[in-house]
Protein backbone atom coordinates (compact mmCIF):
# COMPACT_ATOMS: atom_id res chain seq x y z
CA UNK A 1 0.00 0.00 0.00
CA UNK A 2 2.79 2.27 0.93
CA UNK A 3 4.68 1.67 -2.46
CA UNK A 4 1.13 2.58 -4.47
CA UNK A 5 0.98 5.51 -2.48
CA UNK A 6 3.69 7.01 -3.20
CA UNK A 7 4.21 5.60 -6.49
CA UNK A 8 0.76 7.73 -7.37
CA UNK A 9 1.93 10.53 -5.42
CA UNK A 10 4.99 11.29 -7.41
CA UNK A 11 3.68 10.21 -10.73
CA UNK A 12 0.97 12.96 -10.41
CA UNK A 13 3.05 15.39 -9.20
CA UNK A 14 5.45 15.08 -12.51
CA UNK A 15 2.47 14.19 -14.90
CA UNK A 16 0.01 16.25 -13.53
CA UNK A 17 -3.85 14.49 -12.07
CA UNK A 18 -4.64 12.39 -15.27
CA UNK A 19 -6.50 9.41 -15.96
CA UNK A 20 -5.25 7.09 -18.30
CA UNK A 21 -8.33 7.31 -21.08
CA UNK A 22 -9.97 10.14 -20.85
CA UNK A 23 -13.26 8.87 -21.65
CA UNK A 24 -16.63 10.82 -23.43
CA UNK A 25 -19.81 11.62 -21.84
CA UNK A 26 -21.64 8.85 -20.70
CA UNK A 27 -25.21 8.80 -19.00
CA UNK A 28 -27.84 5.59 -19.41
CA UNK A 29 -29.99 6.33 -21.94
CA UNK A 30 -32.79 3.85 -21.01
CA UNK A 31 -33.59 0.92 -18.64
CA UNK A 32 -33.32 -1.29 -21.55
CA UNK A 33 -29.83 -0.91 -21.73
CA UNK A 34 -29.44 -3.17 -18.62
CA UNK A 35 -30.25 -6.55 -20.49
CA UNK A 36 -27.73 -5.68 -23.79
CA UNK A 37 -24.86 -5.17 -20.77
CA UNK A 38 -26.38 -8.46 -19.52
CA UNK A 39 -25.61 -10.09 -22.98
CA UNK A 40 -22.08 -8.16 -23.81
CA UNK A 41 -21.14 -9.73 -20.38
CA UNK A 42 -22.25 -13.52 -21.36
CA UNK A 43 -20.25 -12.73 -24.49
CA UNK A 44 -17.22 -11.47 -23.23
CA UNK A 45 -17.26 -14.23 -20.31
CA UNK A 46 -16.55 -17.11 -23.53
CA UNK A 47 -14.39 -14.28 -25.06
CA UNK A 48 -12.21 -14.37 -22.20
CA UNK A 49 -12.31 -18.43 -22.24
CA UNK A 50 -10.85 -18.20 -25.71
CA UNK A 51 -8.23 -16.34 -25.21
CA UNK A 52 -6.93 -18.24 -22.23
CA UNK A 53 -7.41 -21.41 -23.95
CA UNK A 54 -5.52 -20.27 -26.98
CA UNK A 55 -2.40 -18.47 -25.02
CA UNK A 56 -2.25 -22.07 -23.55
CA UNK A 57 -2.54 -23.86 -26.91
CA UNK A 58 0.12 -21.53 -28.30
CA UNK A 59 2.48 -22.38 -25.52
CA UNK A 60 1.90 -25.98 -25.55
CA UNK A 61 2.80 -25.29 -29.73
CA UNK A 62 6.02 -23.41 -28.81
CA UNK A 63 7.30 -25.96 -26.53
CA UNK A 64 7.03 -29.00 -29.13
CA UNK A 65 8.73 -27.03 -31.83
CA UNK A 66 12.04 -28.63 -31.96
CA UNK A 67 14.74 -25.56 -31.58
CA UNK A 68 16.99 -23.72 -29.30
CA UNK A 69 14.61 -21.74 -26.78
CA UNK A 70 16.82 -18.92 -27.66
CA UNK A 71 15.17 -18.82 -31.68
CA UNK A 72 11.94 -19.80 -29.89
CA UNK A 73 10.44 -15.72 -29.58
CA UNK A 74 12.43 -14.79 -32.99
CA UNK A 75 9.70 -17.21 -34.67
CA UNK A 76 7.10 -15.69 -32.49
CA UNK A 77 8.29 -11.88 -33.48
CA UNK A 78 8.60 -12.96 -37.01
CA UNK A 79 5.61 -14.22 -37.24
CA UNK A 80 3.87 -11.59 -35.11
CA UNK A 81 5.35 -8.79 -37.81
CA UNK A 82 3.74 -10.45 -40.53
CA UNK A 83 0.61 -10.04 -39.20
CA UNK A 84 1.19 -6.51 -37.85
CA UNK A 85 2.58 -5.32 -41.15
CA UNK A 86 -1.86 -5.64 -42.49
CA UNK A 87 -2.84 -4.65 -38.80
CA UNK A 88 -0.29 -2.39 -36.47
CA UNK A 89 -2.56 -1.59 -34.09
CA UNK A 90 -1.91 -5.07 -32.47
CA UNK A 91 1.48 -3.77 -31.76
CA UNK A 92 2.48 -2.47 -28.17
CA UNK A 93 -0.24 -2.18 -25.47
CA UNK A 94 -2.92 -0.31 -27.83
CA UNK A 95 -3.97 2.65 -26.00
CA UNK A 96 -4.20 4.64 -28.65
CA UNK A 97 -6.41 2.37 -30.49
CA UNK A 98 -8.49 2.03 -27.12
CA UNK A 99 -8.72 5.59 -27.36
CA UNK A 100 -10.42 5.98 -30.61
CA UNK A 101 -12.65 3.12 -29.48
CA UNK A 102 -14.11 4.96 -26.81
CA UNK A 103 -14.61 7.97 -29.04
CA UNK A 104 -16.16 5.63 -31.32
CA UNK A 105 -13.43 6.59 -34.56
CA UNK A 106 -13.32 2.46 -35.83
CA UNK A 107 -15.85 0.82 -37.81
CA UNK A 108 -17.27 -2.32 -36.18
CA UNK A 109 -15.88 -4.71 -38.85
CA UNK A 110 -12.13 -3.60 -37.39
CA UNK A 111 -12.65 -3.43 -33.99
CA UNK A 112 -13.91 -6.93 -34.58
CA UNK A 113 -11.32 -8.38 -36.08
CA UNK A 114 -8.65 -6.76 -33.65
CA UNK A 115 -10.15 -8.61 -30.67
CA UNK A 116 -9.34 -11.87 -33.16
CA UNK A 117 -6.02 -10.50 -34.08
CA UNK A 118 -5.12 -9.28 -30.39
CA UNK A 119 -5.69 -12.71 -29.22
CA UNK A 120 -3.27 -14.44 -31.84
CA UNK A 121 -0.59 -11.41 -31.14
CA UNK A 122 -0.46 -11.98 -27.53
CA UNK A 123 -0.04 -15.66 -27.81
CA UNK A 124 2.52 -15.60 -30.54
CA UNK A 125 4.32 -13.11 -27.69
CA UNK A 126 3.94 -15.30 -25.07
CA UNK A 127 3.74 -17.96 -26.24
CA UNK A 128 6.80 -18.50 -28.16
CA UNK A 129 9.12 -16.84 -24.73
CA UNK A 130 8.39 -13.80 -25.10
CA UNK A 131 8.27 -10.86 -22.52
CA UNK A 132 4.92 -9.45 -22.07
CA UNK A 133 1.42 -9.35 -19.75
CA UNK A 134 -1.75 -9.80 -20.09
CA UNK A 135 -3.82 -7.03 -18.47
CA UNK A 136 -2.96 -4.53 -21.25
CA UNK A 137 -4.49 -6.99 -24.19
CA UNK A 138 -7.29 -8.05 -22.16
CA UNK A 139 -7.86 -3.93 -21.88
CA UNK A 140 -7.46 -3.74 -26.34
CA UNK A 141 -9.75 -6.66 -26.59
CA UNK A 142 -12.69 -5.67 -24.38
CA UNK A 143 -12.64 -2.71 -25.93
CA UNK A 144 -12.80 -3.34 -28.97
CA UNK A 145 -15.43 -6.31 -28.36
CA UNK A 146 -17.27 -3.92 -26.64
CA UNK A 147 -17.54 -1.05 -29.55
CA UNK A 148 -18.59 -3.32 -31.66
CA UNK A 149 -20.85 -4.69 -29.87
CA UNK A 150 -21.94 -0.74 -29.04
CA UNK A 151 -22.55 0.10 -32.65
CA UNK A 152 -24.57 -2.85 -33.15
CA UNK A 153 -26.72 -2.06 -30.30
CA UNK A 154 -26.88 1.65 -31.07
CA UNK A 155 -27.53 1.07 -34.93
CA UNK A 156 -30.98 -1.37 -33.85
CA UNK A 157 -31.81 0.46 -31.17
CA UNK A 158 -30.65 4.27 -31.73
CA UNK A 159 -32.91 5.82 -29.38
CA UNK A 160 -32.59 3.18 -26.58
CA UNK A 161 -28.93 3.14 -26.13
CA UNK A 162 -25.84 4.96 -25.26
CA UNK A 163 -23.20 5.73 -27.59
CA UNK A 164 -20.57 3.12 -28.97
CA UNK A 165 -18.04 3.82 -26.52
CA UNK A 166 -20.36 3.60 -23.50
CA UNK A 167 -19.80 -0.18 -24.29
CA UNK A 168 -16.11 -0.14 -25.13
CA UNK A 169 -15.50 1.35 -21.82
CA UNK A 170 -17.51 -1.36 -20.09
CA UNK A 171 -16.08 -4.35 -22.22
CA UNK A 172 -12.57 -3.35 -20.91
CA UNK A 173 -13.55 -4.12 -17.44
CA UNK A 174 -15.68 -7.56 -18.53
CA UNK A 175 -12.66 -9.20 -20.31
CA UNK A 176 -10.42 -8.24 -17.61
CA UNK A 177 -13.16 -10.31 -15.04
CA UNK A 178 -13.37 -12.82 -17.38
CA UNK A 179 -9.61 -13.75 -17.89
CA UNK A 180 -8.48 -12.84 -14.47
CA UNK A 181 -12.07 -14.32 -12.21
CA UNK A 182 -11.64 -10.85 -10.58
CA UNK A 183 -14.45 -8.71 -11.15
CA UNK A 184 -14.06 -6.48 -7.49
CA UNK A 185 -10.49 -6.05 -9.20
CA UNK A 186 -11.96 -5.27 -13.11
CA UNK A 187 -14.09 -2.23 -11.89
CA UNK A 188 -11.89 -0.56 -9.11
CA UNK A 189 -8.98 -0.94 -12.19
CA UNK A 190 -11.23 0.70 -14.72
CA UNK A 191 -12.61 3.55 -12.48
CA UNK A 192 -9.05 4.12 -11.47
CA UNK A 193 -7.95 4.52 -15.23
CA UNK A 194 -10.76 6.51 -15.97
CA UNK A 195 -11.72 8.52 -13.32
CA UNK A 196 -15.49 7.74 -14.62
CA UNK A 197 -17.88 6.93 -11.93
CA UNK A 198 -21.32 7.33 -13.70
CA UNK A 199 -21.31 3.94 -15.35
CA UNK A 200 -21.16 1.99 -12.53
CA UNK A 201 -24.46 0.27 -13.14
CA UNK A 202 -23.90 -1.29 -16.21
CA UNK A 203 -20.36 -1.85 -15.25
CA UNK A 204 -21.45 -3.93 -12.47
CA UNK A 205 -23.68 -6.05 -14.09
CA UNK A 206 -21.04 -6.71 -17.02
CA UNK A 207 -17.95 -7.94 -15.17
CA UNK A 208 -19.94 -10.01 -12.61
CA UNK A 209 -21.56 -11.97 -15.57
CA UNK A 210 -18.83 -12.16 -17.76
CA UNK A 211 -16.72 -13.25 -14.85
CA UNK A 212 -19.69 -16.11 -13.84
CA UNK A 213 -19.78 -17.39 -17.87
CA UNK A 214 -15.93 -18.04 -17.94
CA UNK A 215 -16.45 -19.76 -14.43
CA UNK A 216 -18.82 -22.46 -16.14
CA UNK A 217 -17.21 -22.72 -19.17
CA UNK A 218 -13.53 -23.13 -18.00
CA UNK A 219 -12.60 -23.02 -14.27
CA UNK A 220 -8.97 -21.59 -13.95
CA UNK A 221 -7.78 -18.05 -14.73
CA UNK A 222 -5.48 -17.24 -17.52
CA UNK A 223 -2.99 -16.93 -14.04
CA UNK A 224 -4.00 -20.42 -12.62
CA UNK A 225 -3.84 -22.05 -15.96
CA UNK A 226 -0.27 -21.54 -16.37
CA UNK A 227 0.29 -23.20 -12.29
CA UNK A 228 -1.70 -26.32 -13.50
CA UNK A 229 0.59 -27.13 -16.06
CA UNK A 230 3.14 -27.13 -13.44
CA UNK A 231 0.88 -29.12 -11.48
CA UNK A 232 0.35 -26.90 -9.02
CA UNK A 233 -4.07 -26.61 -8.14
CA UNK A 234 -4.53 -23.73 -5.92
CA UNK A 235 -8.52 -23.16 -4.55
CA UNK A 236 -9.19 -21.02 -1.81
CA UNK A 237 -5.76 -20.81 -0.99
CA UNK A 238 -5.11 -24.36 -1.08
CA UNK A 239 -2.64 -26.79 -3.26
CA UNK A 240 -5.71 -29.49 -3.96
CA UNK A 241 -2.82 -31.38 -5.27
CA UNK A 242 -1.80 -32.12 -1.72
CA UNK A 243 -5.07 -33.58 -1.03
CA UNK A 244 -6.11 -35.04 -4.57
CA UNK A 245 -2.25 -37.07 -4.79
CA UNK A 246 -3.27 -38.98 -1.50
CA UNK A 247 -6.20 -41.25 -0.71
CA UNK A 248 -8.29 -42.16 2.46
CA UNK A 249 -6.34 -45.11 3.56
CA UNK A 250 -3.06 -43.39 4.14
CA UNK A 251 -4.96 -40.92 6.23
CA UNK A 252 -7.68 -43.15 8.01
CA UNK A 253 -7.81 -45.19 11.24
CA UNK A 254 -8.34 -48.70 11.87
CA UNK A 255 -8.97 -47.59 15.59
CA UNK A 256 -12.79 -46.73 16.28
CA UNK A 257 -15.51 -47.37 18.73
CA UNK A 258 -18.59 -49.46 17.60
CA UNK A 259 -21.24 -50.12 19.33
CA UNK A 260 -24.18 -53.21 18.46
CA UNK A 261 -27.07 -52.69 16.43
CA UNK A 262 -29.12 -54.36 18.81
CA UNK A 263 -26.96 -52.51 22.22
CA UNK A 264 -29.37 -51.58 24.98
CA UNK A 265 -29.40 -47.89 25.99
CA UNK A 266 -27.94 -48.80 29.37
CA UNK A 267 -24.82 -51.05 27.58
CA UNK A 268 -24.51 -47.61 25.29
CA UNK A 269 -24.20 -45.60 28.33
CA UNK A 270 -21.45 -47.69 29.37
CA UNK A 271 -19.89 -47.91 26.48
CA UNK A 272 -19.57 -44.37 26.31
CA UNK A 273 -18.47 -43.94 29.86
CA UNK A 274 -15.15 -46.13 28.97
CA UNK A 275 -14.09 -43.85 25.90
CA UNK A 276 -12.93 -41.14 25.10
CA UNK A 277 -14.89 -41.01 21.90
CA UNK A 278 -17.68 -39.24 21.25
CA UNK A 279 -18.81 -40.66 17.96
CA UNK A 280 -19.44 -44.64 17.19
CA UNK A 281 -20.26 -46.71 14.58
CA UNK A 282 -23.35 -48.85 14.68
CA UNK A 283 -22.54 -52.43 12.92
CA UNK A 284 -24.34 -55.51 13.06
CA UNK A 285 -23.44 -59.13 13.98
CA UNK A 286 -21.68 -59.01 10.48
CA UNK A 287 -19.87 -55.81 10.74
CA UNK A 288 -21.91 -54.27 8.34
CA UNK A 289 -22.20 -50.43 9.06
CA UNK A 290 -25.61 -49.19 9.90
CA UNK A 291 -24.88 -45.42 10.56
CA UNK A 292 -23.01 -42.92 13.25
CA UNK A 293 -24.00 -42.94 16.58
CA UNK A 294 -22.92 -39.56 19.19
CA UNK A 295 -23.18 -38.97 22.38
CA UNK A 296 -25.87 -36.22 21.67
CA UNK A 297 -28.42 -38.60 20.07
CA UNK A 298 -28.94 -40.05 23.31
CA UNK A 299 -28.70 -37.01 25.62
CA UNK A 300 -32.64 -36.90 25.14
CA UNK A 301 -33.40 -40.44 26.89
CA UNK A 302 -31.09 -40.20 29.60
CA UNK A 303 -32.83 -39.17 32.11
CA UNK A 304 -35.54 -41.67 31.01
CA UNK A 305 -34.17 -45.16 33.18
CA UNK A 306 -36.89 -46.89 32.07
CA UNK A 307 -36.02 -46.68 28.54
CA UNK A 308 -32.73 -48.77 29.25
CA UNK A 309 -33.50 -51.67 28.14
CA UNK A 310 -36.40 -51.08 25.97
CA UNK A 311 -34.56 -48.62 23.59
CA UNK A 312 -31.47 -50.01 21.43
CA UNK A 313 -28.89 -48.69 19.28
CA UNK A 314 -31.05 -49.20 15.99
CA UNK A 315 -33.53 -46.71 17.48
CA UNK A 316 -31.02 -44.03 18.54
CA UNK A 317 -28.54 -44.10 14.71
CA UNK A 318 -28.56 -41.60 12.36
CA UNK A 319 -28.84 -43.55 8.96
CA UNK A 320 -28.02 -41.07 6.52
CA UNK A 321 -24.58 -41.07 6.53
CA UNK A 322 -21.66 -40.24 4.03
CA UNK A 323 -18.97 -42.88 3.65
CA UNK A 324 -15.59 -42.81 1.81
CA UNK A 325 -13.81 -46.00 0.22
CA UNK A 326 -10.64 -46.66 0.85
CA UNK A 327 -9.33 -45.40 -2.49
CA UNK A 328 -10.80 -42.16 -2.37
CA UNK A 329 -8.76 -38.79 -2.69
CA UNK A 330 -8.40 -36.58 0.50
CA UNK A 331 -9.82 -33.69 -1.91
CA UNK A 332 -13.64 -35.33 -1.79
CA UNK A 333 -13.46 -36.73 2.03
CA UNK A 334 -11.85 -32.38 2.57
CA UNK A 335 -15.70 -31.04 0.53
CA UNK A 336 -17.48 -33.45 2.78
CA UNK A 337 -16.19 -32.11 5.83
CA UNK A 338 -16.25 -28.90 4.79
CA UNK A 339 -20.16 -29.04 3.21
CA UNK A 340 -21.30 -31.12 6.24
CA UNK A 341 -19.44 -30.46 9.29
CA UNK A 342 -18.71 -33.53 10.28
CA UNK A 343 -16.46 -34.84 12.85
CA UNK A 344 -15.65 -38.09 11.45
CA UNK A 345 -16.27 -39.95 8.11
CA UNK A 346 -16.61 -44.36 8.43
CA UNK A 347 -14.62 -45.75 5.81
CA UNK A 348 -16.03 -48.64 3.99
CA UNK A 349 -15.49 -50.97 1.17
CA UNK A 350 -18.54 -52.94 -0.16
CA UNK A 351 -20.60 -53.10 3.15
CA UNK A 352 -17.84 -53.78 5.75
CA UNK A 353 -16.54 -51.13 7.58
CA UNK A 354 -12.60 -50.57 7.31
CA UNK A 355 -11.87 -47.49 9.37
CA UNK A 356 -12.78 -43.94 10.28
CA UNK A 357 -10.98 -40.70 8.67
CA UNK A 358 -11.17 -38.28 11.30
CA UNK A 359 -11.68 -34.53 10.40
CA UNK A 360 -8.30 -33.81 12.63
CA UNK A 361 -6.17 -36.29 11.51
CA UNK A 362 -6.97 -34.95 7.64
CA UNK A 363 -6.43 -31.48 8.46
CA UNK A 364 -2.91 -32.66 10.63
CA UNK A 365 -1.66 -34.98 7.15
CA UNK A 366 -2.67 -32.35 5.08
CA UNK A 367 -0.34 -29.83 7.47
CA UNK A 368 2.07 -31.88 7.02
CA UNK A 369 2.44 -32.96 3.57
CA UNK A 370 2.26 -29.04 3.00
CA UNK A 371 5.21 -28.74 4.65
CA UNK A 372 7.04 -31.20 2.92
CA UNK A 373 6.61 -29.78 -0.22
CA UNK A 374 7.12 -26.49 0.33
CA UNK A 375 11.08 -27.86 1.94
CA UNK A 376 11.86 -29.80 -1.67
Amino acid sequence: IISSVVASVVTRSVLGNNPAFSVPEYSLVSAWEMPMYVAMGIGLGAGGVLFTKTLGWFEDVFDKVKMSPMFKPALGGLLLGGVAIFFPQILADGYETIRLTLYGDLVWQLMLALVFLKILATSLTLGSGSSGGIFAPSLFMGATAGGAFGVLVNSLWPSQTANPGAYALVGMAGLVAATTHAPITAMLIIFEMTGDYRIILPLMLTVVFSAMVAQKLYSHSIYTAKLIKRGIDIRSGRDVNVLRSHTVAEVMSTQYEAVDLSATLHDIMERIERSNESYFLVIDKRERLWGVLSFQDVRSVLTQHTLDYLVIAKDLVHEDIVTLGPGDDLEKASEIFAARDFKLIPVVEGDRVKGVLRREDLVEYYNKRLIERLRR
